[in-house]
């Protein structure tokens, strides 16, 4: 068996080029999520290649008009390679999946004399899933897995996507990825209701809901942080539909002097947030932070939060990255139960006892209260069951047993 991974992860050799280019509009959770698969693959020691075509806004957000190419490498050894494409909105996903098509190709017939070749795809793309699915005829042997990691049909949530022209180009990627799921072998889910959703994967998904990022499971020195203030942390897009509006209201009405609320990120609920900074100087405000000092204010903190609530729609075919995220922080966190977040990890969390204002402000007050001792035990046990069950190696082995069967 021979296994080749099609990513959008940003590769490490032009990282920060990347970056810079695209103007910092890059997709930090999704490549986040792709290197925990890599490094699943390099721990379960499969011989496997990569191919490479990073996620970038289109040009000319993004500030050149084709894309790097190059060697693709991890931890010092060559992969595969990440593929140029012009970026330019009209051709972007065509360019994408000709030379993901081409590269595969070649792949394919280097690889034709294995009894399974297994193109193991990020995420349902039509660029890239279709780049594989092209091939099947010509390579009965090649197994097309996707990693449906969300529902195009839910990108209408989100106020940014609400555009004519978005809609235009969603509805035609939904078209796209329907007429392509019929021929695909196998789907990784990251939660069982997406099953409801797309009927081909019915008696062929597994679900796999998370990896815990590489190097977040490095056994850490806890900051002792039963000092004098008390500091509720969130980091995230600053969206209603995130909970950011409802967190703001329930802290604003709290009234311990001690207490402290620093919100890290950038959106829409920006504006409200520094309004009502501005009558309660407890609420702290930085903007937009970078994954570095993201995951500092995460182990200095007392408590951190998700104040996303289930609604129903995007909560059911979602797991929130962040839950997995905050429990590798070795500081405890509130967090709502979600549809699609599997029940083992409630126990590990303090939850509001209902969905109003009232409930997350009483959680907020009874949480920030508790011994530092109590708090201190609750993330130590977050982060063992994330240790435990959801490491990379293991995330991964369960996803390659599965594409053996």
């Amino acid at each position: 068996m021979k296994l080749i991974f099609i990513t959008t992860a940003y590769p490490q050799e032009c990282y920060e080029q990347i970056k810079t280019d695209a103007n910092g509009l890059i997709q930090a959770p999704v490549n986040v999520f792709q290197w925990a698969v890599i490094d699943g693959l390099e721990r379960n020691g499969i011989d496997y290649t990569l191919a490479c075509t990073p996620a970038l806004p289109a040009y000319p957000r993004y500030k050149r008009l084709y894309t790097p190419q190059g060697e693709m490498s991890v931890d010092g050894k060559i992969r595969g390679h990440y593929l140029s494409y012009c970026d330019l909105p009209a051709v972007k996903q065509l360019s994408e999946r000709r030379v993901l098509r081409s590269y595969l190709a070649n792949w394919c017939k280097e690889n034709e004399n294995e009894d399974k070749l297994i193109a193991l795809v990020y995420t349902q793309n039509v660029a890239q899933m279709g780049a594989a699915i092209d091939l099947k005829n010509k390579y009965p042997n090649l197994i097309v897995a996707p990693i449906v990691t969300d529902l195009i049909n839910n990108a209408m949530d989100f106020a940014s996507n609400r555009g004519f022209l978005k809609r235009v180009q969603v509805k035609l990627e939904e078209k796209g990825e329907r007429k392509l799921f019929s021929k695909v072998d196998k789907f990784i889910l990251l939660t069982a209701h997406m099953a409801e959703c797309i009927p081909e994967a019915d008696g062929k998904y597994i679900v796999v809901e998370g990896i815990a990022p590489r190097g977040s499971l490095i056994p850490k020195e806890i900051i002792r942080k039963d000092n004098e203030l008390r500091t509720i942390l969130y980091t995230g897009v600053l969206e209603e539909y995130a909970g950011i509006n409802q967190l703001i209201d329930a802290f604003h009405s709290t009234s311990d002097t001690s207490f402290r609320l620093v919100i890290c990120g950038s959106g829409n609920s920006a504006k409200y947030i520094k309004e009502i900074a501005e009558s309660d100087s407890r609420i702290i405000y930085k903007g937009k932070v970078d994954r570095a000092e993201a995951v500092r204010l995460q182990s200095k903190s007392t408590l951190l939060i998700n104040p996303r609530i289930p609604n129903g729609g995007i909560t059911k075919y979602s797991f929130p990255s962040k839950t997995m995220e905050y429990m590798t922080s070795m500081t405890p966190m509130i967090g709502y139960h979600l549809e699609g977040m599997p029940k083992e990890y409630y126990e590990h969390m303090y939850t509001p006892k209902d969905l109003s204002v009232e409930a997350l402000a009483e959680c907020i007050n009874k949480t920030l209260s508790l011994p530092f001792e109590t708090l201190q035990n609750k993330a130590i046990t977050a982060a063992e069951f994330i240790a435990k069950n959801k490491t990379s190696k293991a995330q991964v082995k369960r996803i390659l047993d599965f594409l053996k069967e």
